[in-house]
């Protein structure tokens, strides 16, 4: 039992991985906990990479949104982003940055502009895990799962 997963193991973290990572028309959908507005967040995050490869990278654009739980005013987001994806030469790694919107819509209002920086790290080839941290927008802390679409 013990050499079956250390098999595994081994087939999972040292295989070549076909990324599934952003390029065009590729969809990826993320869902994690994390923190902003003083608030625990629960939310989602929808990306579709847009057009060729600029530069060192590639951009996509998606929707977010999340339910912001504060112990008594809950409060209801939703919103956009766009990020840059840099193309580096890691199969298992993505690191992006961006920009993001978010609109409250019940328990508040009001709306922000924030941005984003994150990496993922593919543990196979349509899963990955996420940690995203920002200032403004959407959220100040995000972990997760990415999932290829």
């Amino acid at each position: 039992m013990k050499k079956l997963l250390l098999l595994i193991a081994f087939v999972l973290f040292s295989s070549s991985l076909s990324a599934q990572f952003i390029s065009n028309g590729k969809q990826l959908g993320t869902v994690g906990i994390g923190g902003s507005r003083g608030a625990t967040l629960i939310g989602g995050m929808w990306e579709i990479g847009v057009g060729d490869k600029v530069g060192i990278g590639r951009f996509d654009v998606g929707a977010l949104g999340g339910l912001y739980l504060t112990g008594g005013d809950n409060a209801l987001g939703i919103g956009g982003q766009a990020n840059y994806h840099f193309d580096l030469n890691a199969p298992r790694w993505d690191l992006y940055a961006g920009l993001n919107f978010i609109a409250i819509l019940t328990g508040g209002s009001g709306s922000d502009l924030g941005f984003q920086f994150g990496g993922r790290y593919a543990i196979q080839n349509n899963l990955s895990i996420l940690v995203q941290l920002g200032a403004g927008g959407f959220t100040t802390f995000l972990a997760g799962v990415s999932f290829g679409l």
